[in-house]
């Protein structure tokens, strides 16, 4: 069922290509693999391995506060941070859970529109701002790995 769509403008493309038409066929070509990206990408979740829970729980805050200026975290628990925001007029909203399961950290985020709907077509977006926010809490960890690791100097 979800092959559906993708179908479709592959038909589009072919046939858009058999007639000669080039800008349609850049355009459902564009389209198409787009598409696929963002079915490949859909509710993808990073793992990253942290230091321990409670380290792991501050420097994702961290983390999280440096991308984010409206967090709310009204959602949360012990070992899972969300924060949710409904969409509003003309800006989407989104929805972002950090889960701590031992020493790992999964990410994820997606952004939902009207109605509070995902949005799949985001798909590769989302997966690339999950992957930002990742290597920005594993450079956190590494600093913090390396003050501790730091001899002192008294």
């Amino acid at each position: 069922m979800l092959f559906i769509p993708f179908i479709l403008i592959a038909i589009i493309c072919v046939q858009s290509f058999s007639e000669g038409g080039d800008t349609g066929l850049y355009f459902d070509s564009l389209a198409v693999i787009w598409l696929i990206l963002s079915y490949i990408n859909f509710n993808k979740i990073i793992k990253v391995s942290g230091i321990n829970p409670i380290i792991n729980k501050e420097d994702a805050i961290t983390t999280l506060k440096s991308f984010y200026d409206d967090l709310t975290f009204d959602v949360s628990s012990d070992n899972i941070l969300r924060d949710y925001r409904p969409q509003r007029f003309f800006k989407a909203g989104r929805v972002i859970t950090v889960i701590f399961h031992e020493n790992d950290v999964y990410f994820h985020k997606i952004t939902l529109g009207k109605g509070d709907r995902m949005y799949p077509i985001n798909g590769p977006i989302d997966y690339l701002k999950t992957k930002d926010i990742a290597a920005h809490f594993l450079h956190l960890q590494e600093t913090r790995q390396k003050e501790t690791s730091l001899p002192s100097l008294t």
